[in-house]
């Protein structure tokens, strides 16, 4: 669990919706990632309580990336879960994904996600009897969308699959990087359709914020991020994972600087750096017009060749039919 100055409510909330599962066998490491002196008493306190509880102080705020891959390196156990310092659990959490990732012979097993808006969205709440899907392609459903969210949090992998992959430190979209991999790398996944995490939705999230030059930037590292990592795998898995990838940054970057985005010098300067990025992506054959849908091939065209932004706003009327 990382931890940078969480607001102190839903800071012992979420720890405590943790001590409180019904599986009792786990260790809770806590990753101060610089926080402040208020918020260190808060975790130093809970870990003499329960020794459950590991704390590793890092003095510097280093980011989330950096304190996931810490906490990572430093479990002792078989099976990891990560997770966010303001959601909360559902008492029979750990429990049903343990047995149900054990019953499976799984490598991943993972939950619904329930938006929450209390502190006590689980409280007295029975989780039901687990309703699953199994997929033996884990890669493949991920990429089809079935149902498999980007995030890293709601799941308990097997240690052995994810232990040497590493967040990427210093750019966002982490998650994307590292559930591809984790995907690639597991046997099978398991879907429990029951939702037992509660996500703690913030007005001012970075998914939420206005779509910057620095935002646009983080897009297509992830590109750059997955491209590399499958480039010595097999050509129809690198080919299918690209594409995969290439739709959904294509389609994000698309809307975010056409549709949702002021008309300012701002979003000029954006579309003018994405301009080049992307030409850099297609001239080095990371970005392919053949591995992408109909409407994103006409979105990527137009982002590449128009010059006013504004322009791209007759093809939003278009879009809408596909």
């Amino acid at each position: 669990m990382p931890v940078y100055n969480t607001e102190e409510t839903f800071l012992r909330h979420a720890i405590e919706s943790i001590l409180v599962q019904s599986f009792a066998d786990f260790e809770l490491i806590v990753v101060n990632d610089g926080a402040n002196a208020q918020t260190t008493l808060v975790i130093d306190k809970y870990a003499t309580e329960d020794k459950r509880i590991k704390v590793i102080h890092n003095p510097v705020n280093k980011g989330v990336s950096f304190a996931r891959n810490i906490g990572k390196t430093q479990a002792v156990g078989e099976f990891i879960m990560f997770v966010d310092a303001d959601d909360v659990c559902h008492p029979e959490l750990l429990q049903i994904l343990y047995q149900t990732l054990v019953d499976n012979q799984a490598d991943i097993a993972g939950c619904c996600v329930k938006n929450i808006t209390q502190d006590h969205e689980f409280e007295n709440q029975n989780a039901g009897h687990p309703k699953i899907k199994i997929f033996a392609n884990p890669l493949d459903a991920f990429m089809k969308k079935r149902n498999i969210r980007t995030e890293v949090f709601a799941r308990l992998y097997r240690k052995k699959i994810v232990e040497n992959i590493r967040f990427p430190e210093g750019i966002r979209y982490e998650d994307v990087y590292f559930t591809t991999l984790a995907m690639f790398g597991a046997r099978s996944f398991v879907m429990i359709e029951n939702e037992l995490y509660g996500y703690r939705k913030h007005a001012r999230s970075f998914v939420r914020e206005d779509f910057t030059q620095e935002k646009a930037k983080y897009y297509l590292d992830i590109i750059r991020q997955v491209d590399a990592f499958f480039k010595t795998k097999n050509d129809k898995i690198r080919r299918d994972v690209r594409r995969n990838i290439l739709n959904q940054r294509v389609k994000m970057i698309f809307n975010q600087t056409v549709r949702r985005q002021r008309e300012n010098s701002e979003r000029k300067r954006i579309f003018s750096f994405l301009q080049g990025e992307l030409r850099n992506l297609y001239a080095h054959g990371i970005v392919d017009y053949q591995m992408l849908k109909v409407k994103h091939k006409i979105s990527l065209w137009l982002l590449l060749n128009l010059k006013n932004p504004k322009y791209s706003l007759l093809w939003t009327k278009i879009a809408k039919e596909f």
